[in-house]
């Protein structure tokens, strides 16, 4: 009876009812994010600054040290000028981030703590699995 009585009212109805986003509102999410100066970079440099950003183990401090390190003994005039102001914007985002941090509840601090960990396990899990098992999960989580 129920999926009758859904049955019989309209698109419009349904969507007011259940909440469903109309279909035809598209949103174009999709921007490219990548700064200038690394679509500067030969492929090979990039590789060596990719290894370095994406580098899960080291910590943040060091990261920045050891691509401004990259940076300096790899980049020509004009990539080094918009990896110092890239490098100038993230560390500033940093720094207003550690402020906000430094701010918290202590029982605040202890939910961010936990929930900055669960991330930490979730990005480790995600990147052990195969391209298949990624496939087979792609839209679920």
């Amino acid at each position: 009876m129920t999926f009758d009585i859904v049955g019989s009212l309209t698109e419009a109805e349904r969507a007011a009812i259940f909440e469903v986003e109309p279909e035809d509102i598209r949103v174009d999410d999709q921007f490219d994010t990548t700064p200038h100066f690394i679509k500067l970079l030969s492929p090979d440099v990039k590789r060596g600054f990719d290894a370095i950003w994406m580098n899960v183990e080291l910590s943040t401090r060091t990261k920045y040290k050891k691509l401004t390190e990259y940076a300096e003994e790899n980049f020509n005039e004009e990539q080094m000028k918009g990896f110092n102001v890239w490098m100038s914007d993230i560390l500033k985002a940093r720094k207003e981030l550690d402020k906000r941090i430094s701010k918290l509840s202590s029982k605040a601090k202890e939910i961010y703590e936990k929930l900055m960990k669960i991330r930490g396990d979730e990005s480790n899990i995600l990147r052990s699995i195969t391209p298949e098992v990624s496939n087979e999960l792609h839209g679920l989580i």
